[in-house]
């Protein structure tokens, strides 16, 4: 059985935190994320950067109950957060649809 997780990273983000399944969304990992300030960087930040993940270390962090957010049911939250062991981790292949902020800058 596939399940399906999302993890995303912002830097408006302040702590991690969990959001529960909603109307047949998957999952989210909601992580924070900063950059060096330009003085302390070598070269200069561009719009892009490339983040590197260890998925596999991110997985225990969706079963756990102490990220939830205050507007999410604990009792629901039995029921739909990931347990037990996973087979492997993986990411959407090349098929899959752009995430909607890429689509903003997409000359198609």
């Amino acid at each position: 059985m596939k399940r399906v997780r999302i993890v995303r990273l912002s830097t408006f983000q302040k702590s991690a935190r969990l959001k529960l399944p909603v109307r047949g969304k998957p999952t989210l990992l909601h992580l924070p994320l900063s950059f060096p300030m330009a003085s302390e960087s070598s070269h200069l930040l561009t719009a892009w950067t490339t983040v590197t993940l260890n998925l596999p270390s991110l997985m225990p962090h969706f079963s756990d109950m102490s990220m939830l957010g205050d507007d999410d049911d604990a009792s629901r939250s039995l029921s739909t957060i990931a347990v037990g062991a996973f087979s492997h981790v993986s990411q959407e292949g090349p098929g899959a649809d752009l995430p909607w902020e890429f689509q903003l800058y997409s000359d198609a």
